[in-house]
């Protein structure tokens, strides 16, 4: 009856009380029994997130056949099919197999690709079932399960504390928080308390950072907090890549032509020559030439075919690829809102800076750091609370190992830390005395102090001191970092703080060494045992934390990557704007954004409280103004992005956390960490980083340009030489001048057309690449000319194909036929060639430096020649062989649209053809400035 009962009525555990939770899941501190096992199990519920299905590769194939000129393509082939013209049937259907299959592959290789990265393994969980502890697969979890949990462990599912010892959980994952939650295991006041105020609470995805304790499972799979979040995954729709808009835009625009042109040409043909039934077969199959022509066959492949290959570079560096239109997105991102813990910075808390009101404190002080430490040894490194492992690691670094220290100075008694008081004692002994040592926050601290360290001796601390201290306390806070002070307190007997005369003789380096090996702190479970003394000869906890000497303070940060700086200084210069969004607190989100840049002042920084209370109007004004965002939630982040998006531009999401995974799938790309990320924010990635490596964006983004650029080229050749064969025909049409035929169209889609397209979609990239802004959303692919440079060169080409045909006419229909097929497909390698670079010459250094498009250049004039002078093979093509003057003149007309192009680069790099330079101002708005040349 209770597990119906759950199901239907949820529970605030923070306000029950331990025996109150079990009691509510009808179990105890012994755990679930064999017959409820069995009866939870016949319900079938496991501990698992739900996964969105898997396309199969039918379904992918499908995918890749949906678009317009895919269908246009295969309406012509039919059409040829019913007048028995098998070979243009055939080629067609190849052609579009070929690109169907490439696509789908590529995408399932994409997706096996991050299974791999993912390295899933079976998680297991220590549970005690009948009194009985076992260790079982977190899958087969249940609520009302007692779990055991200690430092290090990963948490595999929600969990009410029962018993905890100085236990933290790690839950940036969920919370954004980088410092470790203390946890209690008593029942909290108050009702529907945020996440990161659930003290008594343990939460799915995250870690146990320090202590040990156990807990009972609440929720399990998708009603735990990282399920509630997974659902917003469901409810957010990937919109289309700007790529994908664009080729949808040029399909469109290319059907349409199709249509009207096949149309103009039927009606004019029959208007000419009449409506006999032997005319209108030719008339249907010079339409089905015209489609083949129009329709560049070779575009998806090559844009495959150049995806794939940019999947693959990126891969080398570490960016691995989901879906392999979203390349593409990354290079024409605007904006990079990216998430602060471990993605900017390391995720790991460091020691920045120490003060000493005396030098003479100094040892004293770091003798304090580490015993004053509940850190651990294991495998050889310290583990624990981040913050206190932070102090140990520094403590070693300065020859204050705490190892040696605690042999020397047995711990006698601890008052652990609580949030209420925030500090913590320890108390050693050593011979017939005892010391005290405090950390906490330094305005508590100053408090319970009577005296300082000052020349070697202790002094009282005067209004002055404390105000010096307090002053150097704030200074560290406002630079974002936490500082801890630190003091002690001789407590009877001889026993005096350490001096550096009186250091261990024993001190050394942190050595690796087994678990169970001599050091007192070998097991998290009581790293640090209370030895044989009785307790009632120590002070009472009042008397131990009053009249304390000071000693200093430590400050510490979770610091930047080291490479972050630079690579959000790259992203300045490429036009993208850098936004960070986190969990943690304003100050240090301010800190980090000004130290790497992102900021200049805490005016351009918001929280997530400042954020609720504005309309989606006002938001929608402001967010240009802002570029860090402080104490936020998951749906404050999925409204940052929205209200980038809203604004026209193209946003990328970085993280790594569960809370990121709706931002990621709401974003038009979304960026996940492999190493430290979540499956929920893998999941929810266009791309993810293997080495979370904030600078890996920069060489993605980079890449997806270099992508972009050549898929543009590769545009801009296809359809330029495609629109040059189709005023070929028109005009054959037209006026009967019999031109080309559609075998001979076939022939230069398929091999004329892709080898060269192939090639240039391999290209290095422009070297200012990443000095220029990215495009708009809204600019198309035939923006800054690029259409009107399609026009005008198709037209040079098909001037030069008519030219070859007269030219050859003086000698037969035939030789004029022959030299215009070999002019309209060399003409097309040499303009391979002026589009190879934008706005340098085709003879200029780097020319020749893309051997995949110089072997195809020759590979086709070779195939050319070879088709040309075959017997048997030229008649198939209804071509005949040249004389060396007329294949001359053809080789020379086909070349001739070389200079043609590069006297236009000359004239567009003077100036008169440059376009502008797109600017980003302050506001995060576009202005306009100068920028490159474009030759089209």
């Amino acid at each position: 009856m209770w597990i119906e009962f759950h199901k239907h009525i949820c529970m605030d555990f923070c306000n029950l009380t331990p025996g109150e939770t079990l009691k509510h899941f009808n179990t105890s501190r012994d755990g679930l029994t064999d017959s409820q096992i069995a009866a939870l199990q016949k319900r079938g519920k496991k501990n698992v997130l739900p996964r969105p299905p898997k396309k199969n590769f039918a379904r992918l194939i499908l995918a890749q056949l949906a678009n317009v000129m895919t269908v246009i393509l295969l309406a012509a082939a039919l059409v040829a099919g019913f007048f028995s013209q098998w070979m243009d049937l055939s080629i067609i259907f190849f052609v579009v197999a070929l690109n169907a299959v490439l696509g789908a592959a590529q995408e399932k290789k994409a997706e096996k690709a991050i299974e791999a990265l993912s390295k899933l393994t079976e998680d297991t969980a220590l549970v005690r079932r009948g009194g009985k502890l076992a260790r079982i697969p977190a899958a087969g979890l249940f609520e009302g399960d007692i779990v055991i949990i200690e430092a290090g462990d990963g948490v595999p599912a929600d969990l009410r504390l029962t018993d905890c010892r100085g236990l933290a959980g790690e839950e940036a994952p969920l919370t954004g928080e980088s410092v470790p939650s203390h946890k209690t295991a008593d029942a909290l006041p108050g009702r529907n308390a945020p996440i990161g105020d659930r003290k008594n609470m343990l939460f799915m995805g995250c870690t146990v950072a320090a202590g040990r304790g156990e807990g009972v499972v609440t929720a399990i799979g998708g009603d735990t907090e990282v399920g509630k979040i997974a659902r917003l995954l469901n409810d957010a729709e990937k919109a289309k890549t700007p790529l994908q808009t664009q080729l949808d835009k040029v399909g469109r625009i290319i059907s349409v032509s199709v249509v009207v042109i096949c149309a103009l040409v039927f009606a004019l043909n029959i208007v000419r020559f009449g409506a006999e039934k032997d005319n209108l077969v030719n008339y249907l199959l010079l339409s089905v030439s015209l489609a083949v022509a129009a329709i560049p066959e070779g575009l998806n492949t090559v844009i495959t075919l150049v995806m794939a290959v940019g999947v693959t570079r990126m891969s080398k560096k570490n960016a691995i690829v989901r879906r392999l239109p979203a390349v593409e997105t990354l290079g024409c991102t605007e904006v990079i809102c990216s998430d602060k813990t471990g993605t900017l910075t390391l995720n790991k808390m460091t020691v920045v800076s120490e003060f000493c009101p005396s030098d003479a404190a100094r040892p004293t002080l770091l003798t304090a750091a580490a015993l004053c430490n509940n850190s651990f040894v294991l495998n050889g490194k310290f583990a624990g609370d981040p913050t206190e492992t932070a102090l140990a690691d520094y403590c070693a670094s300065r020859g204050y190992d705490k190892t040696a220290l605690d042999r020397r100075h047995t711990r006698a008694g601890e008052i652990a830390f609580d949030s209420g008081r925030k500090r913590m004692s320890t108390v050693h002994a050593d011979g017939g005395g005892f010391t005290a040592y405090c950390k906490g926050a330094p305005d508590v601290l100053i408090g319970l102090c009577s005296h300082v360290v000052r020349g070697g001796e202790r002094v009282p601390l005067d209004g002055a001191a404390r105000a010096q201290i307090l002053e150097r306390n704030g200074a560290e806070a406002k630079k974002g970092r936490r500082v801890l002070g630190f003091a002690y307190k001789a407590l009877g007997g001889n026993r005096r703080p350490l001096t550096p005369d009186s250091q261990p003789s024993d001190f050394k380096p942190l050595n690796p060494q087994p678990q169970n090996s001599q050091h007192l702190n070998s097991h998290p479970l009581n790293p640090h045992p209370i030895n044989s003394q009785p307790q009632n000869s120590l002070p009472a906890d009042a008397e131990i934390e009053t009249g304390l000497t000071f000693l200093g303070l430590i400050a510490m940060a979770d610091p930047a990557r080291p490479e972050a700086a630079a690579a959000v200084a790259q992203c300045k210069k490429a036009g993208i704007r850098p936004v960070m969004i986190t969990g943690d607190h304003a100050d240090t989100a301010v800190a980090v954004g000004r130290e790497l840049g992102i900021i200049s002042s805490e005016r351009e920084a918001m929280t997530g409280a400042e954020l609720d209370k504005l309309t989606d109007a006002q938001f929608a004004e402001a967010i240009g103004r802002y570029g860090v965002y402080a104490r936020v939630s998951p749906e404050n982040k999925v409204r940052i992005v929205k209200a980038w998006r809203a604004r026209g531009k193209v946003c990328a999401m970085t993280g790594d956390g569960v809370n990121d995974a709706p931002a990621l799938k709401n974003a038009d790309i979304g960026v996940g960490m492999g190493l430290s990320g979540t499956d929920a924010a893998k999941q929810a990635a266009d791309i993810v980083l293997a080495d979370d490596n904030f600078a890996t964006i920069v060489l993605a983004v980079e890449e997806g340009r270099k992508i972009y650029d050549n898929i543009r080229k590769t545009i801009q050749f296809l359809l330029s030489t495609n629109l040059s064969e189709v005023l070929t025909l028109l005009l054959s049409g037209i006026f009967g001048l019999n031109l080309i035929n559609a075998v001979q169209i076939l022939w230069v889609n398929l091999v004329t057309d892709t080898v060269p397209a192939v090639g240039l979609g391999l290209e290095r990239g422009e070297s200012d690449i990443m000095n220029m802004p990215p495009r708009r959303k809204s600019s198309g692919i035939f923006s800054a000319g690029v259409g009107f440079h399609i026009l005008w060169q198709s037209m040079a080409m098909t001037f030069f194909v008519l030219a070859a045909y007269l030219a050859g006419c003086r000698a037969s229909a035939e030789t004029g036929r022959t030299m215009a097929f070999i002019t309209l497909s060399l003409s097309q390698i040499a303009h391979s060639l002026n589009l190879k670079k934008r706005n340098v010459g085709v003879f200029s250094k780097g020319a020749f430096d893309n051997p995949t498009l110089a072997a195809g250049a020759a590979f086709v004039l070779l195939l050319s020649i070879f088709i040309l002078y075959t017997p048997g093979v030229n008649a198939a093509f209804g071509i005949v062989p040249l004389s060396a003057l007329n294949l001359l003149c053809a080789l020379g007309l086909s070349f001739s649209i070389i200079p043609v192009v590069e006297f236009v680069k000359l004239f567009g790099r003077s100036g008169n053809l440059r376009p502008r330079k797109r600017l980003m101002t302050v506001d995060g708005e576009w202005g306009r400035g100068k920028g490159i040349g474009n030759s089209g």
